[in-house]
């Protein structure tokens, strides 16, 4: 797996990006901020009465984050990938069926849209979803994806609203219990747009058409886990009852602009690896009055650039170790030593050497400390185990894991045999 350090935005196929440090108060670490426009697949969808399912549309993986220096930019992995599709259905309760209502998304000024007239009463979604590939991930309480006229002016009901539906924990177990996008999007056609001739009504249940409805967000959600805190899935505001035409009027509702704010039911190190987010519109009326069953709209909504914060990696060390024996003793090289978190980097971020417990080295810097002798000196018997330890001079905390090597066999010094004169004959 690759290493991330980061966190979840929506993301870009980068012809530019931002390295922001700590710039969100919720990520320990550098922020990725990521152009939505950039990463939508090249294809648009669109469902509509006679094609109710979209093709699933896959954009191009996009490579934003490089992990060898835990920054925004590229090295050379792919990081986080966007798909889509469009689903229609005829609205509960009502018998025009869709007729010509559309939706569709596009990625162009509005990235999603829909359009329906007075004997429409269809209902419609797009399933946007956010991938993070080859170890990326985001931290939850880092995560933010604003969007803008998601409840905005039209007679029908539009709405939106985000969800986890692929997680772990900082030890990269799967994190159970979350929202599925088959079982949220079954729940959606199960509810009718209950229009505002009910005061206060939103999305309910089919045939329900008292007010003060609770918004799909919540009526369709089986887990509480996961969930954006805000959602574009409040009630359209200023639709009044025109009974002389059975019209709705316009209005925009009070989340039409926002952003996903906390996720629900996910701790500070856990991580997002997939988020869905729909977009969806529904255009039946409500009560069938002088004959109509669906209002006359075309609303439309886009997402904006998100932020990403990748997990911090632990503070610590990696290196290389090797030994040179001279006659019967040997020294210790510590090479490629590279830093992790507050040890990062080496070059400025001083260092204690440890070995067998004793600290040889103190308030070193640098990727490379050679010939590093023992006091007493390391005999090179062949058998004796040495372990080795870096640790950030500031922080006893911050340490390596111990790296373990073998004394080597040595040679014997070269000392030369003399044979004693015979006493007998002098020779």
């Amino acid at each position: 797996m690759k290493p991330k350090l980061l966190t979840l935005g929506l993301f870009l196929l980068f012809t530019s990006f931002s390295f922001i440090q700590n710039s969100n108060a919720q990520c320990a670490g550098p922020t990725v901020s990521f152009d939505d426009e950039t990463l939508f697949p090249t294809n648009s969808v669109t469902a509509d009465g006679t094609n109710t399912m979209s093709a699933l549309e896959v954009g191009t993986p996009a490579d934003i984050w490089d992990a060898t220096i835990g920054a925004p930019g590229m090295d050379g992995i792919d990081d986080v990938q966007f798909s889509w599709q469009a689903f229609t259905y005829t609205s509960p309760g009502n018998t025009n069926g869709l007729g010509n209502f559309t939706i569709n998304g596009t990625g162009g000024s509005n990235d999603f849209g829909a359009s329906g007239g007075n004997n429409d009463a269809g209902g419609g979604y797009i399933v946007l979803t956010i991938d993070y590939l080859n170890g990326f991930s985001s931290t939850a309480t880092g995560f933010n994806l604003p969007w803008t006229s998601n409840n905005g002016s039209c007679e029908c009901y539009e709405y939106s609203f985000g969800f986890v539906t692929m997680a772990q924990d900082a030890s990269g177990n799967p994190i159970t219990g979350l929202n599925t996008t088959a079982a949220v999007t079954t729940q959606i056609e199960m509810y009718t747009y209950s229009s505002q001739y009910n005061a206060g009504g939103t999305l309910g249940p089919s045939g329900a058409m008292t007010g003060a409805f609770t918004p799909i967000g919540d009526f369709s959600l089986a887990s509480t886990t996961g969930i954006f805190t805000n959602n574009a899935d409040d009630q359209t505001a200023n639709n009044v009852d025109n009974t002389s035409t059975g019209d709705v009027n316009s209005g925009s509702g009070p989340n039409n602009g926002g952003s996903s704010g906390p996720i629900t039911g996910l701790g500070a190190t856990d991580e997002i690896t997939q988020v869905v987010y729909i977009y969806g519109v529904n255009n039946a009326s409500g009560p069938v009055v002088g004959g109509q069953t669906g209002v006359s709209t075309t609303p439309g909504g886009s997402l904006q650039p998100g932020t990403a914060c990748p997990p911090v990696p632990p503070c610590g060390y990696t290196f290389d170790v090797a030994t040179e024996e001279v006659c019967g003793e040997f020294t210790i090289d510590i090479t490629n030593i590279v830093g992790q978190g507050d040890a990062d980097p080496v070059s400025t971020a001083a260092y204690d050497v440890i070995i067998n417990s004793v600290t040889v080295l103190t308030g070193v810097t640098g990727i490379s400390q050679l010939a590093i002798a023992g006091t007493p000196a390391f005999v090179a018997d062949g058998s004796t185990t040495y372990s080795v330890v870096l640790q950030l001079s500031s922080d006893a905390t911050c340490m390596s894991d111990p790296l373990d090597i073998t004394a080597p066999a040595g040679t014997s010094p070269n000392v030369p045999t003399f044979i004693p004169n015979n006493p007998t004959t002098g020779n």
